[in-house]
Parts: C-alpha cells; sequence; structure tokens
C-alpha cells in the first residue's frame, strides 16, 4: 500500500511540474531562463532531506508560497510543508531556505524550520 502511495505522490508532483512549467505563463525572472517556480520546486529535495519521513511530504502550492529572487539565480523560500513526524503523526512546519541556480545546476542552502 505504501509503494502507491509513494508512486501516486510522485505521479502527481510531476504532473504538476510539467503543467507549471508549460502553461505559457510568463517567466517572473531576473536569471538566465529559470523562474521562482523552479527554485521553489527544487528547493522540495532541500527540505524533504531534514524531514523524519521524507516520502510523506507534502508542500503547499507554489501560489501561496513566497519566493523572492534576491539576485541573480538566487532565491529566498519561505513556505509550508507537511509530513509525518516520527510517532505517525501529521505535522505542519514553515520553513525558510536558499536556492542558487550556477552551472547548470541547483544547490540547495541550510533549511531552517521556523515552527
Amino acid at each position: 500500500m505504501k509503494f502507491w502511495s509513494k508512486l501516486i505522490s510522485i505521479i502527481i508532483v510531476f504532473t504538476f511540474l510539467l503543467i507549471f512549467m508549460t502553461n505559457g505563463s510568463p517567466r517572473t525572472s531576473m536569471s538566465d531562463g529559470q523562474t521562482s517556480q523552479d527554485a521553489y520546486y527544487m528547493c522540495h529535495q532541500s527540505v524533504e532531506a531534514q524531514l523524519k519521513n521524507p516520502d510523506s511530504a507534502s508542500f503547499e502550492s507554489y501560489s501561496t508560497a513566497h519566493v523572492i529572487e534576491t539576485s541573480d539565480n538566487n532565491w529566498e523560500i519561505t513556505a509550508e510543508v507537511t509530513s509525518e513526524n516520527s510517532f505517525g503523526g501529521r505535522v505542519t512546519n514553515t520553513f525558510f531556505t536558499t536556492v542558487e541556480y550556477r552551472d547548470d545546476n541547483w544547490y540547495g542552502g541550510r533549511v531552517v524550520f521556523l515552527d
């Protein structure tokens, strides 16, 4: 059962990524083709690495997250993630992190949970 829920979650995430990246909306960036949406979805990896159960992570939508491009190819992100804790209960935490795009790669900064 866990396998199927993980698979469905992955499919949903990739579907949303595909929709957001191909919807023809104007790119909101000073950078070389990278957008604040790209930065938001890339930060998920850094956040998931800090969670007890990363497979259970559910992030708030891009439209409600706070994503600020601080300089070319650098973003600050504040958003919420809901995931299972060590006891199996679901908790929602607010996080802050940074991401950078350079040399055709994404780099995540330190993740700070604000709750």
